[in-house]
């Protein structure tokens, strides 16, 4: 891992400071240096290109939105992939609790449907029992009585 730089440190500050000032090349030159990397591991943790783009372009937009209030000593980097982070956290909780809620809707069609078929099917059956019945003597029925 590259060791920080009196002239990293420096760099990194007085970026934020024009970010702060909402300077678009500062911006983009942001973008262009974390775009790639930040892309990377989004696909990474979501295994999905589409979910990992959508993922960057919040950050960026996180990032444009808070400049402002950016701390000039904060390292755009840590800022970036922190935010990155926990977005992607947020998106698995949020997926996690889609697919428990599809399970358990999934689960109680299938118990609907199956008391449902179970009542088809008694009824059937007790309708095949009754024309059975039905079909035997007078003595035999009386068993069934």
């Amino acid at each position: 891992m590259k060791e920080k730089t009196k002239q990293d440190i420096i760099d990194n500050y007085s970026l934020v400071k024009r970010l702060q000032k909402g300077e678009k090349s500062a911006f983009e030159e942001v973008f262009y240096n974390f775009c790639t990397p930040l892309k990377n591991f989004a696909v990474q943790e979501l295994k999905s290109e589409e979910l990992a783009e959508d993922a960057v372009q919040e950050i960026f937009c996180k990032l444009w939105l808070k400049r402002e209030s950016l701390e000039p000593t904060l390292s755009i980097k840590g800022f970036l992939f922190t935010c990155l982070k926990n977005h992607i956290l947020n998106l698995i909780r949020t997926h996690k609790n889609e697919v428990l809620k599809n399970y358990r809707f999934a689960n109680a069609q299938l118990q609907s449907f199956n008391s449902t078929e179970d009542a088809v099917i008694s009824h059937e059956i007790q309708s095949r029992i009754n024309h059975e019945v039905n079909q035997l003597s007078e003595l035999k029925k009386s068993i069934f009585e």
